[in-house]
C-alpha cells in the first residue's frame, strides 16, 4: 500500500544561549530554501523533489561544523480509498464537567464522569482517558431510527443548571482484535543495532536518514487488518497503555458514516479515514485489543428513565455568548491559522465605535476577517469589506419588499454561493438568498451565528 513520509528536523548547534541557537537554526533553514517555525524546526516531505538536496545539505552542515541533526519521522499510509473511519473525539474539558466521577454499576465497578451538557458548545463527541467515548443524543437517536442496534448507550448524568443536548457513553458490541503500529527511536551509539533492525524492516527513506541523523524518533500511523473488520460496520479497539489510561477508538464503515453525516448525527470533521491493509507491513508491531466492559442492560434502562426526566424538566436554555463563540474560533484557528486575517490594531478599533458594528468588536479584535467554518461556506468579512458590501447590499435592496430593519442591516459575512449574512439593529442575524431575496436561516445573535457555524453538523 502506498504511503507518504515526512521529517520534522533541527540541528543542535551547541550554542550556550537558546535564542542564538534558534536564530542560527532559522537562518540555516532559510539558506537552503526551506521554511521553519518560530523555534527553528522545519518539516520536509521526503517524497518531494527537493528532499535529497535538503538531506545532503543537513549532512554537509553536520560534518563541517561537528554538530548533530535530530528529527521526527512520520509515515502515513494512503487513506484516499479507505472504507473505514475513526471517530475523532475531543477530550472532556474542565468547563464541561464538575470533575466528579459517579459509580454506575457496583457489580462491575463501572463509573462515568458527571458533565455539564450545556457547557459542550460544539456538540462533538467527547472522550475521557479512562471512562470512554461519549456521543451527543442526536447520534444515539440516529442509530435507533436507522436500526443500528450493534451499539450500546448509557446516559451520562448532566449536573448543569441549564438545558443542553444530553450525552451518552457509547460502545459497539464488536471488538476489533488487532491493530498495526510502530513507534521507535534511536539516539547515540548504543542504538546502532536498533537502527539497523528498524531500517531493514521499515525501509523507505529511513536508510538515508540513518546516515544523516544521530537522533530520530519514528512514528507510523496506526493501521488495521481487513480480515479483522466487523461485518456489521461498527467496532472498537481498546489498548491499555498505562494502568490509568485506556486508548479507545470507535471505527465506523464508510457507508454508515456517510449516512450519519448526511443526517447531522456527526460532523465530517469528527470522522478521520484510517488505513486498512490486506496484510501487515514489514516491521509492524501487532497490538491486541483489550475487552472493554460496559454497563448491563438493566443499568442502561434505569439511566434512560433518569434521562427522560431531565430532558422533560423545565430548565432555562443556554444562551450562547461571545466568549463561547470565540472559544470555538480559537480552536479552529489553531488547526487552520491560514484562514484568519490579523487582528485589528488599537487605532482600527477606535473606528468601530458605532452601532451595530460595536457588537462585532470582539470578533474584529480576534481577527479582522476569517473563514468561519472548515467547509469554506461562510466567511466573516473584515470591517472594510463589510462597509463596502453593505453599500452594495442596500443599493440592491431598494427595489425589494423588505422590512426597514432588514433593508438597513449590515452585511457581516458572505457565503460561497453568493448569499449574504445580515446583522440587524435588533441583534438578530439572517442569511439572505441572493437570487430570491428571501431569508433562509436565522440566528438569535452574532454569537449564536458564529457558534452554530464554526463547526456545522
Amino acid at each position: 500500500m502506498k504511503y507518504s513520509e515526512y521529517l520534522t528536523w533541527t540541528i543542535r548547534w551547541k550554542l550556550k544561549k537558546e535564542d542564538r541557537e534558534i536564530r542560527k537554526q532559522i537562518d540555516f533553514v532559510r539558506s537552503i530554501g526551506q521554511k521553519s517555525n518560530t523555534v527553528g524546526s522545519s518539516r520536509l516531505d521526503l517524497h518531494s523533489p527537493s528532499a535529497q538536496r535538503v538531506l545532503q545539505a543537513i549532512e554537509d552542515c553536520c560534518m563541517k561544523n561537528g554538530v548533530r541533526a535530530e528529527g521526527i519521522y512520520e509515515r502515513k499510509y494512503d487513506v484516499s480509498d479507505s472504507q473505514w473511519y475513526v471517530l475523532k473525539c475531543r477530550h472532556l474539558y474542565a468547563a464541561e464537567t464538575n470533575n466528579e466521577i459517579e459509580r454506575v454499576d457496583n457489580r462491575k465497578q463501572w463509573s462515568l464522569p458527571v458533565i455539564k451538557a450545556a457547557g459542550i458548545i460544539d456538540g462533538k463527541p467527547r472522550e475521557h482517558c479512562w471512562y470512554g467515548v461519549f456521543v451527543p443524543d442526536r447520534f444515539r437517536r440516529y442509530c435507533i431510527a436507522e436500526g443500528i442496534y450493534i451499539l450500546r448507550f448509557c446516559w451520562v448524568r448532566d449536573c448543569g443548571r441549564k438545558a443542553g443536548e444530553q450525552y451518552f457513553s457509547m460502545l459497539p458490541e464488536k471488538r476489533i482484535a488487532r491493530r498495526l503500529e510502530f513507534t521507535g527511536s534511536w539516539s547515540g551509539p548504543l542504538s546502532r543495532s536498533l537502527k539497523r533492525v528498524t531500517v531493514s524492516q521499515l525501509g523507505g527513506c529511513l536508510e538515508r536518514l540513518a546516515e544523516v541523523f544521530a537522533s530520530l524518533k519514528i512514528n507510523v500511523d496506526a493501521c488495521y487488518l481487513e480480515e479483522d473488520m466487523p461485518e456489521e460496520g461498527v467496532g472498537y479497539f481498546c489498548s491499555r497503555t498505562m494502568e490509568t489510561t485506556r486508548d479507545l477508538q470507535i471505527l465506523i464503515r464508510k457507508d454508515i458514516a456517510e449516512g450519519m453525516i448526511r443526517e447531522g448525527a456527526v460532523s465530517r470533521s469528527s470522522l478521520i479515514p484510517v488505513a486498512v491493509l490486506k496484510q501487515p507491513y514489514a516491521g509492524s508491531r501487532i497490538r491486541e485489543s483489550a475487552v472493554r466492559m460496559f454497563p448491563d442492560e438493566e443499568v442502561c434502562q434505569q439511566r434512560l428513565l433518569e434521562y427522560e426526566k431531565i430532558v422533560n424538566s423545565e430548565r432555562p436554555a443556554r444562551k450562547v455568548t461571545d466568549r463561547m463563540a470565540l472559544q470555538l474560533l480559537r480552536k479552529r484557528k489553531q488547526e487552520m491559522p491560514e484562514d484568519f486575517n490579523k487582528r485589528m490594531t488599537d487605532d482600527q478599533k477606535n473606528e468601530v465605535r458605532e452601532d451595530p458594528y460595536l457588537t462585532l468588536l470582539p470578533y474584529y479584535a480576534f481577527a479582522d476577517g476569517f473563514g468561519i467554518d472548515e467547509t469554506g461556506e461562510y466567511r466573516f468579512l473584515s470591517y472594510r469589506e463589510s462597509r463596502k458590501e453593505t453599500v452594495s447590499y442596500r443599493h440592491d435592496m431598494l427595489s425589494e419588499e423588505l422590512a426597514e430593519e432588514d433593508r438597513n442591516g449590515i452585511v457581516i459575512a458572505c457565503c460561497g454561493d453568493g448569499d449574504r449574512v445580515i446583522l440587524n439593529k435588533n441583534g438578530t442575524v439572517r442569511r439572505l438568498d441572493r437570487e430570491t431575496a428571501h431569508f433562509s436561516q436565522e440566528w438569535l445573535s452574532v454569537a449564536d451565528f458564529m457558534a452554530n457555524t464554526v463547526e456545522p453538523l
